[in-house]
């Protein structure tokens, strides 16, 4: 079963502002994501109560799981510099 997506307004605006050449990576990155969360490179953040990290080449995307209605909340899409 797959997990829905949900972006903040902040990631929406993060993914706006990147060129075509890197967006497309990072969605494709998103929708494995959505497929089986166990199959691609995530980690959880340390001192982030239950954030998560997508390694995409240069660029992080910061997520959270919401169990109860089987969703993953994107909240930044961010160059590696400044995820953390």
């Amino acid at each position: 079963m797959s997990w829905s997506i949900l972006m903040t307004k902040a990631a929406e605006r993060d993914m706006t502002q990147l060129f075509e050449s890197d967006r497309e990576p990072i969605i494709q990155a998103i929708d494995k994501l959505a497929q089986n969360p166990a199959l691609v490179d995530i980690c959880k953040l340390k001192g982030h109560k239950k954030e998560w990290r997508l390694r995409v080449g240069q660029w992080r995307i910061r997520f959270t799981f919401v169990a109860k209605i089987h969703t993953i909340k994107i909240l930044r899409v961010l160059p590696r510099k400044s995820a953390y």
